[in-house]
């Protein structure tokens, strides 16, 4: 049974991976203080477009930046791996953002030191998890589409439609069948900017990969949501202002799984006050 085999090990993982929390994104002192020094020395001489400044913090309300369009609050409740609703019994601190560094990270200062967050990293998760949270809840919001997008499959495609069309918009995507064409009439709202042509034609394959129903949602999610998180994510280079800046670090603080990107990558280190003294030769 490979693919019930396969479950029980991704679960286990998944798993394991909650419990160590943010220490997948510490390395060694020595090696992030190496790292960091090297991308200092690295910065061309005069490069100061981007000054570091301590930007003011949001006011209350729980307002987000209309310029960050995802990552204004969801009103969904956090939602681990597992389904269950996240605990966060241990707050994460990312502190106050003082600049974006070569429009792809972001440094900021906590009370123990400093943090540099991978932009896109860190949007690509939560994206990621606010997306699996609507489809646990069964709740995926649709932005219908004022005009069709008009889709030919392949003969393959097409045929698996014909049987599991319907299924689909568990996913938040809506279709008609029309011939040998299929009109697109709604996409999940968070994926509303991309395009609905790539956004079902990855979906159909997944399923048909992976299987539409009960158990294989998981796979299909795996497959499917988290190429469609990475595409939807802000991306390097990308100037952020300084609130849309404060807003995704508030944003990575409630986010679960939100130590590492959909693919494994790391979306914050940390550096102590330590690492920096022994960086300067304050201490050994």
């Amino acid at each position: 049974q490979p693919q019930a085999i396969r479950a029980a090990v991704v679960a286990c993982a998944r798993a394991a991976i909650g419990r160590m929390g943010d220490r997948v994104s510490s390395v060694p002192a020595a090696q992030a203080v190496q790292s960091f020094a090297r991308s200092l020395s690295g910065a061309p001489a005069g490069n100061h477009a981007l000054p570091f400044r301590t930007p003011a913090v949001p006011g209350g309300g729980g307002g987000y930046p209309r310029a960050f369009g995802p990552l204004r609050p969801a009103g969904l409740p956090a939602v681990s791996e597992e389904g269950g609703t996240y605990d966060a019994s241990a707050p994460l601190d990312l502190g106050q953002p003082l600049a974006q560094l070569h429009r792809g990270y972001i440094l900021a200062q906590t009370a123990d030191g400093i943090v540099l967050v991978d932009q896109h990293a860190a949007h690509e998760r939560i994206t990621y998890e606010r997306l699996k949270a609507e489809l646990a809840a069964g709740a995926v919001k649709v932005q219908p589409l004022l005009t069709p997008a008009e889709w030919h499959p392949g003969e393959r495609e097409l045929a698996w439609l014909h049987d599991h069309a319907d299924s689909l918009r568990t996913y938040g995507v809506e279709l008609r069948l029309a011939g040998d064409a299929v009109r697109i009439t709604g996409i999940p709202a968070m994926l509303r900017d991309e395009s609905p042509l790539e956004i079902a034609a990855e979906l159909v394959a997944a399923c048909m990969l992976t299987g539409a129903q009960g158990g294989a949602q998981a796979r299909v999610l795996e497959r499917w949501l988290g190429n469609r998180a990475c595409k939807g994510s802000v991306k390097a280079g990308r100037r952020l202002l300084p609130e849309e800046q404060t807003a995704l670090l508030r944003t990575m603080e409630r986010t679960p799984n939100i130590a590492q990107c959909n693919h494994g990558r790391p979306t914050y280190v940390r550096l102590s006050l330590a690492d920096l003294e022994r960086l300067f030769g304050r201490r050994e």
